[in-house]
């Protein structure tokens, strides 16, 4: 358990979900939908095959995956980094937002352990998305709360039981 990030309240104000993601990742869905326009595929191909796809862009975004920039992003990877035992220098944060996992599997972000993932939707519903296509949703509330935080534990166990 990383004591580190334990009781980070986060400051977060976001009327919108757009501005939710630029608060979590330090940029908005449009700035990224523009700078990997060309470099993404527009065919249908596998979920997998979209991981790997966007995991292949994050630099064009300006994300690097082994070290989230913003504060509730460092969290919540510390946090799922912490519960990975010997694994954790292999987890990678991937941002997601204006890419097809975005818009064809409703994943903002995900977690990669090897061949294992686990997706992520941010919302600022406080109840969640009743038909969520990602495998975890972290509310608005849940980071102004720290209840990011057992989501995070959430997330590692999801990562080690896939791997």
């Amino acid at each position: 358990m990383s004591s580190l990030y334990i009781g980070v309240l986060m400051n977060i104000e976001a009327p919108t979900g757009e501005a939710l993601e630029k608060e979590f990742f330090g940029f908005s869905r449009d700035e990224v939908t523009r700078k990997i326009k060309r470099t993404v595929s527009r065919k249908q191909i596998s979920f997998q095959d979209r991981v790997v796809e966007t995991h292949k862009v994050q630099h064009i975004l300006g994300w690097n995956p082994k070290n989230p920039s913003t504060k509730a992003a460092k969290a919540l990877f510390e946090r799922v980094r912490s519960n990975m035992g010997s694994q954790r220098d292999s987890v990678y944060m991937c941002c997601a937002i204006g890419t097809r996992l975005d818009f064809d599997h409703g994943t903002d972000l995900f977690f990669l352990c090897g061949d294992a993932v686990v997706t992520v939707d941010l919302t600022i519903s406080p109840h969640g998305k009743p038909n969520a296509k990602a495998h975890v949703v972290i509310t608005l509330d849940d980071l102004k709360n720290n209840r990011h935080y057992q989501l995070g534990d959430r997330i590692a166990q999801q990562l080690l039981k896939a791997a």
